[in-house]
């Protein structure tokens, strides 16, 4: 969520009231996106808020074995199905995969499994072709989070271009005559937008 929205809605929960007469709960994934952890810190601060740390899949990967059959079991009871659970190589797919949207994602997931499987068991072929659509779908997102990203940091024209010489740049380690070749500017364009601030 945008920190301007983050504003609102705090303020809304805060200036109603809404947090002395109902519980709320927010969950907060720190993936990087928020190095300074600003989000986090105006919902604590300004909700008095308490805590609660919740390892990932990433700090759980030895116990995903034993997770996933949980949720399986779930999802069993909830979509009124009767999987008995993965194939050895299915499951060894499953933990190897990288989750960065956690256990929503995992239970995402193993529900879109769960309900396309014909069998009593999920296959190696239905897992990877189903973490292949996610990895799709979350290279798309990804795309348009740094596009509403960019769109909400309210900057120029020029700067944008400056920050896309300077990460065209990173990529490229520093090597400037690359980089201005593949933006097909002249090196001089090129140190131009290096140079302004």
């Amino acid at each position: 969520m945008p920190l301007v929205q983050l504003n609102r809605l705090v303020s809304l929960i805060h200036d109603n009231n809404f947090s002395r007469t109902n519980r709320i709960i927010f969950t907060y994934n720190t993936n990087g996106q928020d190095p300074n952890q600003k989000i986090y810190h105006k919902i604590v601060n300004t909700l008095d808020c308490t805590s609660i740390y919740c390892r990932s899949i990433e700090e759980r990967k030895s116990e995903l074995a034993m997770i996933i059959p949980l949720f399986l079991n779930q999802i069993n009871i909830q979509c009124n199905t009767s999987i008995l659970g993965f194939e050895p190589d299915a499951l060894k797919e499953m933990i190897d995969f990288n989750w960065p949207g956690n256990f929503s994602q995992l239970s995402s997931i193993i529900k879109k499994l769960a309900l396309e499987s014909s069998s009593y068991y999920i296959t190696q072929q239905q897992v990877v072709a189903a973490l292949e659509l996610e990895r799709k779908a979350m290279q798309t997102n990804s795309y348009y989070k740094k596009t509403e990203q960019l769109i909400a940091e309210h900057k120029s024209l020029f700067e944008y271009t400056q920050d896309i010489v300077r990460e065209v740049l990173e990529h490229n380690h520093g090597n400037q005559t690359k980089t201005a070749k593949q933006l097909g500017i002249s090196r001089t364009t090129l140190w131009r937008y290096l140079k302004s601030k």
